[in-house]
C-alpha cells in the first residue's frame, strides 16, 4: 500500500499533538506564537532591529500586492506608458552620441562609490 506523501504530512501532525499532554500543547502553541512575533537575533553586521517571521510574511505579501497593482499600472495605464516613453527618449537623446554605454557605466560606478563613502560616515 503506498501512501501519497502529501497526505502523510496532516497524520503525523495530528499524530504529534494527540500524543501532546495538554500542558505541552499549551507550551508549543505559546512558544510557537512568540516565534511568530518575536524579531529574530543575529550577529549580522546591520544595526537595524531584524523583524519577526510575522512581520515578513505580511511584507511579503504586501510586496506582492504592491507588484500586481504597479504591473497592471504600468501595463494598461496609457498615460502611464506615454510618460515613461518619453522619460525614456529624453534620457536617450541626452546621451553622448559616441561611447554612450561607457558613460552611463562610469556614471553609474561613480554613484555606487559615492553612496558607499556616505554611507560609512
Amino acid at each position: 500500500m503506498a501512501i501519497e506523501l502529501g497526505a502523510l504530512e496532516p497524520l503525523v501532525q495530528k499524530a504529534i499533538l494527540d500524543s501532546l499532554t495538554d500542558e505541552a500543547r499549551e507550551k508549543l502553541i505559546a512558544d510557537a506564537i512568540s516565534y511568530l512575533v518575536t524579531p529574530a537575533k543575529t550577529e549580522s553586521w546591520r544595526s537595524n532591529p531584524t523583524t519577526s517571521p510575522l512581520q515578513d510574511i505580511f511584507s511579503q505579501a504586501l510586496t506582492a500586492v504592491v507588484r500586481q497593482i504597479a504591473t497592471e499600472v504600468v501595463t494598461t495605464d496609457p498615460r502611464f506608458d506615454t510618460a515613461v516613453r518619453s522619460l525614456v527618449g529624453q534620457f536617450i537623446t541626452a546621451l553622448p552620441d559616441e561611447e554612450w554605454e561607457t558613460t552611463l557605466m562610469e556614471a553609474a560606478a561613480t554613484a555606487v562609490i559615492k553612496k558607499l563613502k556616505e554611507s560609512k560616515d
